[in-house]
């Protein structure tokens, strides 16, 4: 017995978590390949009710059902939005809230252990998340820790992470996810015949190929001949209603009237430009992200208990980390307007490297190393805003935020970080935590859209991370749980 389960999270109450229209579309599409095949007895599809207590009670409820059936196989889809927290992956659902991660979560290992309870020959894990606003700089470790550890539930396994750098390039609104309409693509390149997962697998990374905001990650632990399903006419069918880009003159009354004569090159280019800033307006832009930071609200706890300060006129030397964001950049391929610094040094040849010259063997090379990055826009920009919470008692924490960026004639990348630090001595911190840039994507021309990124998730960010904070130090704990130890 083959069964399926499709979670697409569309709708999301926090406010600082964006809607993603194109997960519903995502689900139903999905929904529709899986039930047009004829392969899944049973499908459990759950798209409208999205909130953590419905999606946990519903899967809960099937998987119950299915425990005391023989299970060749099980798929699992999720579409919405996904984050890293506690070296895990966690799904987020309708109403997610950072306080209770738990809660109103799925996590990566919350759904193996659903999955493998089923004793099934075959699971297959498909997951197109983007994270929530934020996406780290560091490398993908966490994620490649949660796939490894799907690696040993499962006897034979396939699993699709859309790998998503930023939430920028996750979706046309209105239409399909890039990472689902890709997949629904590779179905249909094998209409007429049966379709492998490692067929759609090889699709997919060769369409990202070349994809510097998004490199799919797949991990296969199975023969390479498990098929998905054998494409037929009615899944093709599906497949391109949903792929049509959506016609918005049928909202209307209908019309027989001929369509409009395609723009001419002109004016594609005319109406291409106008994402485009000129100098003074990207300047423009620049100065809305520093005035938003520094008009910003904080919570009465946080005016009680802090000074707050704001420096939006730091310089590049104050930039802490620096060479992170250089070596970002470097692997990266963008358009900013910006310059990597670095130097080059000998470095040893790795132990399998042999390399022959004719001076005779060579056991060393010579490697580039990163140590930063510059503007190369002349003119009154700002290298840094910082952000700093100094406390009015002497048992807080001081906090920092530093924000940084680059950007190119389109696009505002953003760079920031959160820093608690700890006192060494009473006039003197450093921090608690090696600093871990995060990075977001805002469109350079929308002022509107950076006053809201500053207040929903930088700043909002920020405060909960110290409200976090505040209270797992000063609220009661239960008495059910036995802490030892304090880092205060």
């Amino acid at each position: 017995m083959n069964i399926a389960i499709v979670i697409g999270v569309s709708k999301y109450s926090g406010a600082h978590i964006g809607d993603l229209p194109a997960c519903a579309a995502d689900g139903h599409l999905m929904d529709g390949i899986l039930k047009s095949s004829g392969r899944f007895e049973q499908v459990l599809s759950l798209t409208t009710n999205t909130d953590s207590k419905a999606i946990k009670r519903e899967l809960a409820k099937f998987i119950g059902q299915q425990k005391d059936k023989a299970i060749d196989e099980v798929f699992f889809y999720y579409t919405g939005h996904g984050d890293a927290q506690g070296g895990d992956v966690q799904f987020l659902l309708t109403d997610f809230d950072d306080t209770r991660v738990k809660q109103t979560s799925l996590s990566n290992a919350e759904v193996d252990t659903l999955l493998r309870s089923l004793k099934p020959k075959l699971a297959v894990k498909v997951v197109d998340a983007c994270h929530a606003g934020v996406a780290y700089v560091k490398d993908r470790s966490v994620l490649q820790k949660a796939v490894a550890a799907t690696e040993g539930q499962f006897e034979h396994c396939y699993f699709m992470f859309s790998c998503r750098k930023d939430q920028v390039s996750f979706q046309d609104p209105a239409h399909l996810s890039e990472f689902t309409a890709s997949f629904a693509r590779a179905v249909k390149a094998y209409a007429g015949s049966s379709i492998r997962y490692q067929d759609i697998a090889d699709f997919i990374a060769d369409e990202f190929t070349g994809n510097g905001e998004q490199t799919p990650l797949f991990v296969t632990q199975a023969s390479l001949t498990d098929v998905f399903v054998d494409v037929n006419e009615p899944m093709v069918g599906t497949i391109d209603a949903a792929l049509a880009k959506p016609d918005r003159s049928t909202d209307g009354p209908t019309t027989t009237a001929s369509e409009p004569p395609a723009p001419n090159l002109a004016q594609l280019v005319e109406n291409d430009a106008q994402q485009y800033c000129s100098q003074p307006e990207a300047i423009e832009s620049l100065n809305t992200l520093a005035a938003a930071v520094k008009q910003y609200q904080f919570s009465t706890d946080i005016e009680a208990l802090f000074a707050v300060t704001v420096d939006d006129a730091l310089g590049m030397d104050s930039i802490p980390e620096r060479a992170a964001i250089g070596r970002w950049l470097k692997d990266n391929p963008n358009d900013y307007f910006a310059a990597i610094e670095s130097h080059w040094v000998e470095a040893p040849l790795p132990e399998y490297v042999v390399q022959f010259s004719v001076f005779g063997k060579r056991n060393k090379h010579m490697e580039e190393v990163v140590d930063g990055f510059s503007i190369t826009v002349e003119g009154e920009v700002a290298s840094m805003i910082g952000v700093d919470l100094v406390p009015r008692y002497q048992n807080l924490h001081r906090w920092g935020l530093r924000l940084t960026y680059v950007f190119s004639k389109t696009v505002l990348r953003v760079f920031y970080a959160y820093q608690r630090f700890r006192d060494v001595a009473w006039d003197k911190q450093a921090q608690s935590a090696p600093l871990s840039w995060k990075t977001d994507t805002i469109p350079l021309k929308d002022r509107e859209q950076v006053r809201e990124w500053v207040a929903k998730v930088l700043l909002a960010g920020f405060e909960q991370d110290v409200l976090a904070d505040l209270n797992a130090r000063f609220r009661p704990q239960s008495p059910a749980v036995n802490k030892v130890g304090s880092d205060s």
